[in-house]
């Protein structure tokens, strides 16, 4: 703020007038902790999808396909554990939501598949 009598130039008007703050908050947790999934995304073989919920047939088919058998319950519903490099076919499609425990108390990671292309 400037004192009243101050001249100020026509530009810098706005430092006269006093206006109520607007508060934002960027939260630099949340976006290390996304960075961190991602991280988990594609270093640990504890990754879980929920199959019915891709929206690619194709993709869904692949998932089937190769993980379809290794069921992990969280829950009470199923979802495949996609425990090896295979993962690696659809990397860009995979976006990490967040650890969950399974039925038997395990820790896994949740991802999903965005139908989007990159």
């Amino acid at each position: 703020m400037q004192e009243e009598s101050k001249d100020l130039k026509a530009h810098a008007g706005y430092l006269k007038q006093l206006v109520k703050p607007e508060y934002t908050t960027y939260s630099k947790n949340k976006k290390r902790k996304q960075e961190n999934l991602m991280d988990d995304l594609f270093n640990c073989y504890d990754r879980i999808i929920h199959i019915p919920s891709i929206p690619n047939t194709e993709a869904q088919d692949y998932y089937k396909k190769y993980f379809g058998d290794k069921k992990i319950f969280v829950k009470g519903e199923a979802y495949a554990l996609v425990d090896n490099d295979g993962f690696y076919h659809y990397m860009y499609n995979s976006n990490p939501i967040e650890w969950v425990t399974d039925d038997e108390g395990g820790a896994y990671l949740l991802f999903e598949f965005l139908n989007e292309e990159v």
